[in-house]
């Protein structure tokens, strides 16, 4: 997950729950300064400098012709996302390249997800 604003269903009315359901305190909303309510940042959640990461290895692919659009055009290297990606493309970087990127999480995140697949 790459913590794009706007984009997630992780918002604070769904974490609120968290706490009546799920025993894991870090998962939990707490108070910060000024009495604002802090999300935690979850395990899976890629850092700024692992998605700049990322975008430099996607550009650095090189595809054959006719397999996808150029990626290159689509990711922004300032904020660190992909931007107007199409549906054929994304179903690619889903299947073909998301596997390979697992290498960047955790091992405690890495390891069920190994063991589900």
């Amino acid at each position: 997950m790459m913590d794009v604003q706007r984009k997630k269903k992780d918002n604070v009315k769904s974490r609120m729950y968290v706490a009546d359901i799920c025993d894991r305190e870090e998962l939990h909303l707490s108070r910060g300064p000024n009495s604002k309510i802090v999300k935690p940042k979850l395990k899976f959640v890629l850092t700024v400098a692992k998605r700049r990461e990322l975008c430099e290895w996607v550009k650095g692919l090189n595809m054959p012709d006719g397999y996808c659009s150029n990626l290159r055009n689509i990711i922004d290297p300032n904020e660190a996302k992909f931007n107007n990606m199409r549906s054929h493309d994304c179903y690619l970087f889903m299947e073909m390249l998301l596997p390979i990127t697992f290498g960047a999480l955790p091992d405690d995140v890495l390891k069920p997800l190994i063991e589900l697949s």
